[in-house]
Formats: structure tokens, sequence, C-alpha cells
């Protein structure tokens, strides 16, 4: 009776275990990326800090549109649209 419980949870956990040496596979490609980075900017300023710079924050996610989806002047319009004329009047 525990024999499927077992087995589905042993097929889990090594998943997981895949799941996180990927991703420590892809954090040591990173920081050798990092490495890289600094290295070139310190040809080009020995005296840049690099550890002292400050992280760009992520950009926060809009609910209303995918980045994809977003409305677009471009996506409404058929064929070309002349940029000295006035836009319609919405009534």
């Amino acid at each position: 009776m525990s024999a499927p419980i077992i087995s589905t949870l042993r097929d889990k956990r090594l998943e997981v275990a895949d799941a996180i040496e990927r991703l420590e596979r892809q954090v040591d490609q990173h920081r050798a990326d990092l490495a890289h980075l600094e290295a070139t900017m310190r040809l080009f300023d020995p005296n840049v800090e690099p550890e002292t710079l400050q992280p760009i924050p992520p950009r926060r996610r809009n609910d209303w549109f995918r980045p994809d989806n977003a409305p677009s002047a471009s996506k409404q319009t058929k064929g070309a649209v002349e940029t000295r004329t006035s836009p319609p009047h919405v009534e």
C-alpha cells in the first residue's frame, strides 16, 4: 500500500534535486559572467569598485497587460499614418 506513495515521493524528490542542481549551475555561470564583467570594467577604469554598485530592482509587472499584449497605436491603425494631421475626435 505504501509502495506507490514512496515511489511518487521518490520521483518528486528526484525532480526537486534536479531543479536545484540546474539552478546551482546557473548561479555558477552568472558568477563567472559577473567576474568577467568586473574584470572588463577594471580594464577601462582601474579605480572602479564594482562591489559598491547597487543592483537595479526588478521591474514591477503590470497586471493589466502582458508585455507582448499592450495596446499600441501601431497595432490599431491600418496603413500609413500621417503625423501632420490631427487625431480624430472622440464624441
